[in-house]
């Protein structure tokens, strides 16, 4: 499964440019007890594996996002979703949610000598997330 993920990474780094691996967001499917049925969670582990082989940083948004979702339970989560039916897709709330929380993992995981972007920090919003609290 990490064929191509491995080829990636020595095509980026053949470029010259050290690459992030990410895990994959979180499908908001639940099971009536409010835990999460992760169909995607074979995906992250070899992203998981990956990594650690390629000595290549990971940011865990998909254990991240899981953990977050689940402590603000269904109604909320599902508040993130672009339609009722869509727990896959992000609407413009569970973007800047999400979108935090891929900067906060950042901002945590990489050395700040190569993490040159200007990520600005939202203490309340990274607060909610690191607390399980919703946002909208």
């Amino acid at each position: 499964m990490g064929t191509n993920l491995t080829a990636m990474v020595k095509e980026v780094r053949a470029l010259g440019a050290e690459p992030v691996l990410v895990t994959s967001l979180i499908v908001r499917n639940f099971y009536a007890n409010g835990t999460i049925n992760d169909s995607l969670q074979p995906w992250a582990d070899e992203t998981a594996l990956v990594a650690r082989q390629q000595w290549t940083p990971l940011l865990d948004l998909h254990g991240t996002s899981k953990e977050y979702c689940e402590k603000i339970g269904p109604n909320a989560a599902h508040r993130l979703n672009p339609t009722a039916t869509d727990n896959t897709h992000l609407n413009l709330h569970g973007k800047i949610v999400f979108g935090r929380m891929v900067a906060d993992l950042l901002k945590r995981n990489l050395d700040p000598t190569l993490l040159e972007l200007p990520i600005i920090d939202n203490l309340g919003l990274t607060y909610n997330n690191t607390h399980g609290i919703a946002s909208y």
